[in-house]
């Protein structure tokens, strides 16, 4: 099993993130970036992630989520009870009042289930949290060390409309709705350029590692 070597310890677990016992890396970087392909290599190399995106996901399929969500607005459950979240997309980001309660329901969830899958790995000696909005939430000071993926703005833009057939006004206006990703570079104890190909994505991702674990 997988180490991070003594002297990137950084912080006691009364000053961690969830109050976490052992050390914890933040992953994060903006959409398009290649922050996926990173946990997921992470993954294959034996590290145990926790992704922020999945505890959402898992919050939202409990049937309690349905029922705040239908208090909310009827129109975002269907009628075999399950969340539609297309028409939750545009409320959320049309109403600062049902965005404020979506959020405030669901982080108030996030350290029980954060928690729960923690328990599940066997004794890990540290944690990566795959986390979007790592720097948007404030959260970095509760990290032992904190790597973003990087990718210039334009080649996200490129990414995003092909990945997600977008348009190009709607990839910027997603890209704009997140910290700039050259503040989020800057504030990253480390940061990893994947604006190249797979490869040499891969090759800086095990020099990472190299560096960081033991």
């Amino acid at each position: 099993m997988k180490e991070i070597k003594p002297e990137l310890h950084k912080l006691i677990p009364k000053d961690r993130l969830f109050e976490l016992s052992v050390p914890l890396i933040g992953l994060t970087g903006s959409i398009a970036t290649g922050k996926s392909v990173a946990s997921k290599f992470f993954n294959n190399i034996g590290c145990p992630i926790i992704c922020a995106d999945a505890l959402v996901k898992s919050i939202y399929s409990h049937p309690s989520s349905v029922s705040f969500i239908k208090t909310l607005s009827q129109d975002a459950v269907t009628k075999d009870n399950k969340i539609d979240f297309r028409i939750l997309r545009k409320l959320f980001f049309s109403s600062e009042n049902i965005k404020s309660k979506v959020e405030s329901f669901i982080y108030a969830q996030i350290p029980q289930v954060f928690l729960e899958k923690f328990k599940k790995f066997n004794s890990p000696k540290f944690v990566i949290y795959d986390v979007p909005l790592l720097f948007e939430k404030k959260l970095q000071t509760k990290f032992d060390m904190t790597l973003c993926i990087y990718a210039k703005k334009d080649l996200q833009i490129e990414r995003l409309v092909k990945r997600d057939q977008v348009e190009e006004s709607l990839a910027k206006k997603i890209i704009q709705s997140q910290i700039d990703i050259e503040e989020k570079k800057q504030l990253a104890d480390y940061f990893i350029d994947n604006s190249k190909s797979i490869e040499e994505f891969h090759k800086s991702l095990e020099t990472f590692s190299k560096k960081v674990f033991k």
